[in-house]
């Protein structure tokens, strides 16, 4: 059974001209087998090729997949061109909400073996597409999720060794409970959020 997700490193070449601010951290991203080398190449939603899934990820990954960009390295030599992409794929049916074109087109692609079921979230929470969209409908919460200040929390909650330790010491700083608090009460049905 494959793992909930996988994160990985893409190492641009020289020869791959991306502009850095062509990128952004959620943007989705596209795994496609190359039959000729058999690698999983990574190109954006509108095919710009980036590179090649590290073999070490690659072994990890299979079934439907949707990947997106984590967080983007700009080149020393000129930071308006990136160096690299660090993604994350996760299996495209633990990815809830809406789907683009894009997205369905890479979800009918196939990576490894297919079908497997996925282990549920241990901690049994779930969020249903209605209060995604509620979610996505409410223009505090949008503005407040592209705020740069709060990705880079989210980040740094995701990517730490204890996970539980750092959301309670985020949660004890009075902005971030605030917004936590908000988006608690927009998923609870008929609730609107309380004003930060």
């Amino acid at each position: 059974m494959p793992p909930p997700k996988v994160d990985f490193d893409v190492e641009l070449g020289a020869e791959v001209d991306v502009p850095a601010s062509s990128l952004k951290p959620g943007q989705e991203l596209v795994v496609a087998l190359d039959e000729e080398s058999g690698e999983l190449r990574v190109t954006t939603a509108d095919g710009a090729a980036l590179g090649v899934v590290p073999a070490a990820a690659a072994r990890q990954l299979s079934g439907a997949l949707r990947v997106t960009v984590r967080s983007v390295k700009k080149r020393a030599d000129d930071p308006s061109k990136l160096a690299g992409v660090q993604a994350r794929a996760v299996p495209a049916e633990a990815a809830a909400g809406p789907s683009s074109q894009q997205q369905h087109q890479h979800q009918q692609q196939r990576v490894g073996a297919a079908g497997e079921p996925h282990a549920e979230d241990p901690s049994g929470f779930a969020v249903t597409v209605s209060q995604l969209q509620r979610l996505a409908g409410d223009p505090a919460t949008v503005l407040t999720l592209q705020d740069e200040r709060l990705q880079q929390l989210l980040l740094q909650i995701d990517q730490a060794p204890d996970r539980e330790k750092a959301l309670s010491e985020a949660l004890s700083q009075e902005p971030f409970r605030a917004f936590a608090d908000s988006v608690t009460a927009l998923l609870a049905e008929g609730k609107k959020p309380a004003a930060a």
